[in-house]
Parts: C-alpha cells; structure tokens; sequence
C-alpha cells in the first residue's frame, strides 16, 4: 500500500508516512493540539481494583491531520482506539525507570486515505469502490471485503467481462461473480488467480461468522494494487520509434531479378 499501513500504530506527537487524499503525498502530519484522548468508561470503573495492570488500559482518541505540503493543506478526521505499554530501561544507578507510553490505532479516516496512488488511467468507478473499501478497512472489516467484492464487479465491468450468457430460446442467464471470473480466462489472463483469492476473501465477509485476519486484509490490498496497476498502467506509445527503425533499417524490398 503506499505510504504506511492504515493499521500501523503511533503516538499522540507523531502519526504514521500516511498518504494525504488531496495531493497523494506522503505529507500528512498531525495538526498541533488537535490530538484528544480519554481512558475508556470500562478502564475508569476497574482501574482502582487489586488486579488491574497498565495492560488492562484502554483508550479512545481523535485528531485532525493536515497536509504539510504548500498548496494542498488538506485535512483529515481520525478517530480510534488506544492502549498504554511500558517501557522499562536503566538509570545512571542502575535502577529500573519505567515509562508510561500510550500508543493509538487510527478506526476512521474521513475523507478516507488512499489504498495505494492508482495509475492515471484508472477508471473513477473504480477509485470510489477504492475509497469505499478504504473507509471501512479499520472499522468494519467484513463490510471491508463485502466492498472489494463490489470492486470486483465493477473492475470485470471495465474489463468487457460478460455479466450473463446467452441462451438459446431463453432469457440470458446471469452469472455470478464466481462465474465471471471462473470462466473468461482468455480476458483476465494472469490476473484470474488472484482475482478468485479476493472474491474467497469477499465470500468469509459476506457468509461466514468469523473474524477477518488484519494480515488477509493487507494482502488483500496488495494484490488489487498489483492488479490495477497492470490493468490501468498506461503503455507508452512507440509508434513513431518503431516506424523510425524500420525507415532507416528495414531491407527494402528487392526488384525482381536482383542478386540476393
């Protein structure tokens, strides 16, 4: 993905290389003393019981994040969830010096983050299924891979994937998302694979009661960013340096009764 994970952890003072949505630079830097956060209603009822430890803390936490960069100055909400860790180091005597540090993981981002910087030629449709499956990645996880299932609608479209198959005397039969990518693999070519492995991961979302793996979700992004980015990467034109070679090197054709 480009730039940080969504999912990487930080601190109030520092936020992740996270990429700014208006200029898809990784500029983004938390706006002074916008950072709030407050200990969970859950930590403030146990936090004075004999058997409560820092790892029992819990918090939640809001920002605003603002592009650094000249000319763009764009924002970003965050809002999400915190914990407390301990680090334990030495003094100059030797002795043990324990630092309270608590470290928050962003849930939201509005307007969301980009996944990855999508080639030029990207459909729009298709970056809004994008920022669609972005706004949801942290939170809502299994809406997450509902999202990618409709990105792979949308991206079957835009490949001239068939949506239903002829039948004769009858009315088309309409296929399946499974169907479209299980047989048209003359158009999807190298990319069927991994298409089918993000629709495998779109059906657990959708059918089965189970928690999404962050590690299947990242992989996820991977795979579609490799995709798009061969799907939609735009071919230079060589037109003119080829029609150049062949002007000055093609062996122009011979009279008849030349010498060979």
């Amino acid at each position: 993905m480009s730039g940080a994970s969504l999912f990487e952890s930080f601190t109030k003072d520092r936020c992740p290389s996270w990429t700014c949505p208006g200029c898809m630079k990784e500029t983004l830097k938390i706006v002074p003393g916008s950072f709030f956060y407050r200990k969970t209603a859950e930590t403030l009822v146990h936090e004075k019981e004999h058997w409560f430890d820092f790892y029992y803390v819990g918090y939640v936490f809001s920002c605003l994040l603002e592009c650094e960069l000249t000319g763009c100055s764009d924002p970003v909400a965050v809002t999400g969830r915190g914990w407390l860790t301990e680090d334990n180091s030495y003094d100059h005597l030797s002795q043990t010096v324990t630092e309270s540090i608590p470290y928050f993981e962003a849930q939201t981002f509005y307007p969301p983050l980009p996944l990855f910087i999508p080639p030029e030629d990207c459909p729009a449709s298709v970056i809004k299924e994008l920022n669609n499956i972005s706004a949801l990645l942290n939170a809502h996880p299994s809406a997450a891979t509902n999202a990618i299932r409709r990105l792979l609608e949308t991206l079957l479209d835009d490949m001239k994937v068939p949506r239903e198959r002829p039948r004769e005397g009858k009315s088309p039969e309409r296929l399946k998302l499974h169907d479209r990518i299980d047989r048209f693999p003359d158009i999807l070519g190298e990319h069927q694979r991994g298409v089918m492995a993000l629709k495998y991961l779109g059906n657990t979302g959708s059918h089965e009661n189970r928690a999404i793996e962050r590690e299947c979700l990242e992989d996820a992004c991977q795979i579609l960013e490799n995709i798009i980015h061969q799907v939609y990467q735009r071919k230079p034109d060589l037109t003119q340096h080829i029609e150049r070679l062949e002007t000055a090197h093609k062996p122009k054709p011979q009279q008849p009764g030349a010498v060979k």
